[in-house]
């Protein structure tokens, strides 16, 4: 199922919800945790407080990122920026990551808000498909299988020149499945 998507008083907002079959804990671990981070995601140096610095690796496009850790409330919520500055803009998009204990597991809760739409079906597509590594991952199989797409980012644009692998695979479907969600989902702008 594709993010819920609306405008807001400061842009966008993408709403992703899974339902996982672990416990909240193991699911914490994966979204809180430097080390478990890698383990599906990326690379990274997180120090897991409010104000903590969170640099993320972006090896697959040779760029690091250096984020800020928001919010952090153990077991259940990590909030951080996102392309603070390094993504070609003023200011910085936000995620925020919600662990909810669930019948089934644990239901997890990614909010994507985003300043405008330029790059959005591709950000849209690439969270959707970080969560589906993370539930390959979550489930014992290896990330390895599934490698994002390499390339370049330049003026806040990312020119792929290696296409991902695996889950990554799907990214074009993704983007433009994204592209029309949005049509759907956020009115044009005038």
């Amino acid at each position: 199922m594709l993010a819920a998507i609306r405008k807001t008083k400061d842009g966008y907002e993408a709403t992703y919800e899974r339902i996982l079959p672990h416990p909240p804990e193991k699911v914490w671990r994966a979204v809180s945790d430097g080390e478990h981070i890698a383990s599906w995601f990326t690379r990274n140096d997180l120090d897991p407080e409010a104000g903590g610095r969170y640099v993320v690796h972006h090896d697959h496009v040779g760029l690091s990122a250096e984020e800020e850790v928001l919010r952090y409330d153990p077991p259940r919520l990590f909030e951080h920026t996102w392309g603070k500055g390094e993504w070609g803009g003023p200011g910085h998009d936000t995620v925020c990551w919600e662990v909810h204990p669930h019948d089934e597991g644990t239901r997890l809760v990614l909010t994507f808000r985003f300043r405008d739409l330029t790059n959005a079906p591709g950000s849209l597509a690439g969270w959707h498909i970080w969560l589906d590594v993370l539930e390959t991952v979550l489930s014992g199989r290896p990330r390895e299988e599934h490698e994002p797409p390499h390339g370049t980012f330049e003026d806040g644009r990312f020119t792929i020149t290696a296409e991902g692998k695996g889950v990554w695979a799907r990214n074009p479907a993704m983007m433009d499945a994204y592209a029309r969600h949005l049509n759907e989902q956020v009115p044009a702008e005038a």
